[in-house]
């Protein structure tokens, strides 16, 4: 990063810094005047926001219809606002040979594409403006976690996510190195014992990382008997837990002291955040960010849920009907509308996740409202039958509440038909027989109404992930649902 960015970069992170200390009123005549801006300029200069909003354009944002990745990317060219940004020409340019991982699209746009796990696959250019506001929104999670983004204070960070050129993360983690911040980018799907190498050495002040990676190198260090509350290895050096050589064999010993780990990019349960805390104290935060936003929420201090950035994004949760619902309920959908987005506009625009926000402000003070928790994205829901063949769907809440706690390294449950579920473990001291954790399963689901359907268990070395290196905990891949992006766990864990 040149100084002039660094410089451009730090003006912004003063400027959300200081709306912290924004009074809510004032915060939300600064959204009011931004959407205003959002609108007018999306009216002016984006034939498709033209077009979807012909007849309201004077209308309420809660009163405009939403927009879906699958028409943005059906209609990019018509949604676009510079001309000369086509389709045909970005798709051509991220899928380049040989390109350059930092290369940006026409010389001046970032380019980040999502994964594609519902079968659409999203690209989304932002300008230089536009990415300074996404690299300051991360900057804000650590600020928010008593972190205080300076140059004077050099902080060494690694990033176990994802290292494609078309990740968000990566490109962040590649935006941010500078000598102020030097960066470690580690792949979450390369092998666990050349993660914990890398980290040895590294010794990272900041450690960022799926919530899957996380619980991977907490459950190595923990053989180490290295964490503030992990358990002792013995006398001998040697582990205390079989399982655990099990499920991570010949990792070698981590032996890292982050000041904050945050875990970004998937749902981070209440059991892996008590083993992340078990091994490095109360350091870990929780992030909430997406490939089209940057970083939508994220915890303070107090670490009692996560703030909304809606001084940069304006969230709705709603239902099935994209109606609102009150708070401490959950949604079926999160509607964003980014307020800094130019190049392609975002008003009202579909994040398939399942969110609760709290009832209740934040003691902290600060102006932003908090999310309670998130349970996962719309293709994380079950899609069953019941006794009368009537559809299910059955939330993760229901899958959590049977997984969740019990000791296992890992786990993936992957539907496979209306009627057949497959559950994936990574063992490790204590875990149940296969057999036991699926009629635990069969019975959860038969509170739901739903019966007769088959669960097969399996010990598995590892869990699959997606082409990112994520590790999903609910996958469906039926042969109709696209949404089934990751392959069956591989029989030999050095398969990748």
């Amino acid at each position: 990063m040149d100084v002039r960015t660094v410089l451009r970069l730090l003006r912004r992170v003063r400027t959300l810094r200081a709306r912290s200390h924004w009074s809510r009123p004032t915060l939300l005549a600064h959204q009011a005047a931004a959407i205003a801006a959002t609108r007018a300029h999306a009216y002016r200069a984006s034939a498709l926001y033209r077009q979807h909003h012909e007849g309201r354009h004077d209308r309420p944002l809660h009163e405009l219809p939403p927009v879906t990745k699958a028409e943005l990317m059906t209609h990019f060219d018509a949604a676009v606002t510079d001309p000369a940004v086509r389709h045909a020409d970005v798709a051509a340019h991220v899928a380049e040979p040989g390109r350059a991982p930092d290369a940006r699209y026409l010389g001046r746009y970032q380019v980040c594409a999502t994964a594609g796990t519902t079968g659409t696959l999203g690209l989304f250019p932002f300008d230089e403006a536009e990415w300074l506001w996404v690299l300051a929104s991360y900057a804000r999670a650590q600020d928010w976690a008593g972190e205080r983004v300076s140059p004077l204070r050099r902080t060494r960070l690694a990033v176990v996510s994802s290292r494609s050129g078309l990740h968000q993360s990566a490109r962040v983690g590649r935006s941010v190195e500078s000598w102020w911040r030097p960066t470690l980018r580690l792949d979450a799907a390369q092998p666990i014992a050349d993660q914990v190498a890398a980290l040895s050495a590294w010794r990272p002040d900041h450690l960022v990382g799926y919530a899957s990676a996380l619980r991977a190198l907490a459950l190595a260090q923990r053989r180490n008997g290295e964490g503030s509350g992990g358990e002792p290895a013995s006398a001998d050096g040697r582990a205390d837990r079989p399982g655990d050589r099990l499920a991570h064999p010949a990792t070698g010993l981590l032996q890292i002291h982050p000041r904050r780990v945050f875990s970004a990019s998937e749902v981070l349960t209440p059991d892996t955040r008590r083993l992340l805390e078990s091994v490095w104290g109360p350091i870990v935060y929780e992030t909430y960010g997406a490939t089209e936003t940057g970083l939508l929420a994220a915890m303070c201090e107090r670490r009692d849920g996560m703030h909304w950035c809606e001084d940069l994004v304006v969230p709705e949760i709603v239902d099935e009907g994209h109606r609102p619902v009150a708070p401490g309920a959950w949604g079926a959908h999160v509607l964003v509308t980014v307020l800094f987005s130019r190049t392609l506009p975002l008003i009202r625009y579909v994040l398939g996740d399942r969110v609760r926000a709290a009832v209740e402000p934040c003691a902290c003070g600060r102006p932003f409202l908090r999310l309670a928790a998130i349970e996962g994205r719309e293709e994380d829901v079950l899609d069953l039958r019941d006794a009368r063949g009537a559809r299910r769907l059955i939330p993760p809440v229901a899958v959590h509440a049977v997984l969740d706690g019990v000791p296992v390294a890992a786990w993936q449950l992957v539907q496979t038909s209306p009627s057949a579920l497959t559950l994936h473990v990574v063992p490790t001291a204590g875990t149940p027989p296969p057999d036991a954790l699926a009629r635990r399963l069969t019975a959860a689901l038969e509170v739901h109404g739903v019966v007769d359907v088959v669960i097969t268990a399996h010990v598995v070395p590892e869990v699959a992930r997606t082409r990112a290196g994520k590790a999903p905990l609910i996958v469906r891949a039926m042969v109709d649902d696209p949404a089934g992006a990751a392959s069956p766990p591989p029989t030999d864990p050095r398969r990748r």
